[in-house]
């Protein structure tokens, strides 16, 4: 099982497989210089700074997907499915060891990430994640979701904890109360908005596609300019953000995300050999068009949107 946070990625990392090494290098090389060379191109007043914003974001998304992924790796190692690589980053490797039977591996693109487990698609042997009963493949799909709640909520609590403890002047109790209580209003006012977006992004994308509530990397890298500006907790506030994003679009049912697999595990648990390999292939196949249609239109839109001068919160 790839990463399902990182599944959009996975016919980029199918292409290199089939280059050289040393055209895959060069490839990411170019790949990295252009997007730090971004930074100096002239005109570009929108992205001032970009250098800074991309750093930090880089480095949320890297705590965040990376604990995503460990989550899917930690789950499978308790239930006895073994574990072949664990990836940070995308493209070839620049690093690589092995420890605990399992090579940890440093790529070259900071994108995203991955988990390679034994027998993804065909039964190899015991541990195989193929042969593992469904309640398995499912508690190992929605626990890298789970852990991005968690990192969520652990941000929310940093944000507003200092602020009760002031105010209740040092009461425990009602410091961590008056904590939750915000981190949970905060977390169910991100879903609903998202929830929203998500029920209206056709109309949008149909009719007024710069106004579409969705953002891709490039608005994600803009917005964390602005929050560092906020200070510590613009910055909290933002890894909340992010982890939450990752927690909400990873849980919905479509293959090839943590939601998607988990439904199709339960189908085929359920329906039996109504669900072939090929009506799985074939599910996962039109999950993984749509999300490539999405995510190209929501960068497009930010690129748009950039170029043209829009104000971020518009």
């Amino acid at each position: 099982m790839r990463s399902r946070a990182t599944s959009p990625y996975r016919a980029m990392k199918a292409a290199f497989s089939s280059m050289s090494t040393k055209t895959k290098r060069l490839l990411s090389l170019v790949a990295v210089a252009l997007l730090l060379a971004g930074a100096f191109v002239p005109g570009l007043d929108a992205v001032a700074g970009l250098e800074r914003n991309l750093l930090i974001f880089t480095v949320i998304l890297t705590i965040s997907v990376g604990l995503h992924e460990f989550g899917h790796l930690l789950m499978a190692r308790l239930l006895h499915l073994r574990v072949h690589s664990y990836g940070l980053f995308m493209g070839p490797r620049v690093a690589s060891r092995l420890k605990f039977g399992i090579e940890w591996r440093l790529n070259i693109l900071p994108i995203g990430g991955y988990v390679t487990l034994q027998g993804e698609n065909r039964d190899e042997g015991p541990g195989s994640f193929y042969t593992a009963p469904a309640w398995k493949k499912v508690l190992v799909y929605v626990v890298g979701s789970l852990v991005n709640l968690v990192l969520a909520y652990v941000a929310l609590i940093a944000i507003a904890a200092p602020v009760y403890w002031s105010r209740f002047s040092g009461n425990l109790i009602k410091t961590i109360q008056a904590s939750w209580i915000f981190a949970n209003f905060m977390v169910g006012t991100i879903a609903s908005s998202t929830a929203a977006a998500f029920a209206g992004f056709l109309p949008h994308a149909a009719t007024r596609p710069l106004d579409s509530p969705f953002v891709g990397l490039p608005g994600m890298v803009r917005a964390s300019g602005l929050f560092a500006a906020q200070g510590i907790d613009g910055l909290l506030l933002f890894f909340a953000a992010i982890n939450l994003s990752l927690f909400l679009v990873n849980l919905l049912p479509i293959p090839p995300l943590d939601g998607g697999q988990t439904v199709l595990a339960i189908l085929r648990r359920l329906m039996g050999r109504l669900v072939t390999e090929q009506v799985a292939h074939g599910i996962a196949a039109v999950g993984l068009g749509a999300l490539i249609v999405f995510i190209a239109f929501v960068n497009g839109v930010d690129v748009v949107r950039m170029l043209s001068g829009v104000p971020f919160d518009q």
